[in-house]
């Protein structure tokens, strides 16, 4: 229903963008954001932007392969065509120095839980969720 906080548990080996699309897919949801999320991960892969030549812009991949915490996440699910979504996700961590590293996310696997609250904000019929 609109307007709901949604609460989900990750389980350790849980891939995060993926659970969030098979919770959107079970709960009908078209638009969302993402109130808070917290947890673990020891595998995650961003792609921030970076100016290229002639200032284009382009996604540089990082891939980190270690203990991390996850200080924060953010972001929302949007309607696209054809009654797709897509889940766009920003995430912070830090490892165990306290240094922090962020950018957008395009997966994370939970290393031993996270919490996530997202706030319902439309839900529909429609049947592709990729």
């Amino acid at each position: 229903m609109a307007g709901e906080i949604l609460y989900h548990f990750f389980n350790p080996g849980d891939l995060l963008i993926e659970t969030i699309q098979q919770i959107s897919k079970k709960n009908k949801i078209r638009k969302a954001v993402v109130l808070s999320f917290i947890g673990s991960t020891n595998e995650v892969y961003l792609s921030n932007l970076t100016m290229g030549k002639n200032k284009a812009l382009k996604k540089t991949p990082i891939k980190l392969d270690k203990a991390l915490e996850i200080i924060s996440m953010t972001g929302h699910i949007i309607p696209l065509e054809a009654n797709n979504i897509r889940v766009h996700m920003h995430i912070t961590l830090a490892d165990n120095n306290g240094h922090v590293i962020g950018g957008h996310l395009d997966e994370a696997t939970i290393l031993t839980g996270g919490y996530l609250f997202m706030e319902i904000l439309e839900q529909g019929n429609g049947t592709n969720y990729d």
